[in-house]
C-alpha cells in the first residue's frame, strides 16, 4: 500500500529537534518578533544573534504603532483596539473561519504527537528571550491604548464619523447576525465565499 502525500511531510518534520529547526528556519525559530520589526539586517542574523541592542531598536520600531493588539488579549479589549484604533466596525472577535482548533477538527489532525520533545521545547522558548521583553511591550501599549480608548468609549465617543457605536450590537449576539449588519469590505473578515462565519 502507498503512503499518503503528507506521511513524507511527518517523516521530515515530526519531533524535528531545536537544531534542524533553526537550520531549516533560523529567522522564524530565533527572536521573529524582532527580526520582523527590524529589517533585512536582523533577518539575516544567524541564529543566536539576535541580543539587546536588537530589543532596544525593536522596542522603539514597536512605539510608533498606532494600534498593537496582544493576540492573547480578551475579545472585549481586542474589539475595542480595532475599533477605535483601526477603525473596524467588525472585529477578529466576530471572525471564526480562521481558528486553528476548527482546522484541526476539520482535518482530524492532533499536532501534539509531532510536537519536539519537551526539552527541545523549551530550548527553542529560551531562544525567543529578546521576543519575549518585546512582547511584554507589546501587551503594555496594548493596555494603555485600550485605557484611552475604553474612557472615549464610556464617553459616548465614536471610534470613527459614521461607525456604528461599540454597543450597537450585544455581546449575546451571533456573530453572523453582527456580520450581517454592517457592510464588510475586508475578505479576511467576511469569511469563506464572502459569508459571515
Amino acid at each position: 500500500m502507498q503512503e499518503p502525500p503528507s506521511a513524507d511531510f511527518f517523516k521530515t518534520y515530526a519531533n524535528a529537534n531545536a537544531t534542524f529547526w533553526h537550520g531549516v528556519a533560523p529567522a522564524i525559530t530565533d527572536n521573529y518578533y524582532a527580526r520582523t520589526l527590524l529589517g533585512e539586517a536582523a533577518w539575516h542574523e544567524p541564529v543566536g544573534g539576535i541580543n539587546a541592542s536588537h530589543l532596544a531598536a525593536a522596542q522603539l520600531v514597536l512605539t510608533q504603532f498606532d494600534i498593537v493588539v496582544p493576540l492573547e488579549a480578551p475579545a472585549a479589549v481586542s474589539s475595542t483596539l480595532m475599533s477605535y484604533g483601526a477603525g473596524w466596525p467588525t472585529t477578529l472577535q466576530d471572525v471564526h473561519d480562521k481558528d486553528i482548533t476548527n482546522l484541526q477538527e476539520q482535518f482530524s489532525i492532533d499536532p501534539v504527537p509531532y510536537l519536539p520533545s519537551e526539552e527541545n521545547l523549551q530550548h527553542l522558548y529560551a531562544d525567543q528571550a529578546v521576543d519575549v521583553r518585546l512582547y511584554e511591550l507589546a501587551v503594555l501599549l496594548g493596555r494603555l491604548a485600550y485605557l484611552v480608548y475604553s474612557t472615549a468609549a464610556a464617553g459616548g465617543a465614536a471610534a470613527w464619523p459614521g461607525m456604528p457605536p461599540l454597543h450597537a450590537s450585544s455581546p449575546e449576539q451571533n456573530p453572523a447576525e453582527r456580520l450581517s449588519q454592517r457592510e464588510v469590505a475586508c475578505a479576511l473578515l467576511r469569511g469563506p465565499q464572502g459569508s459571515a462565519s
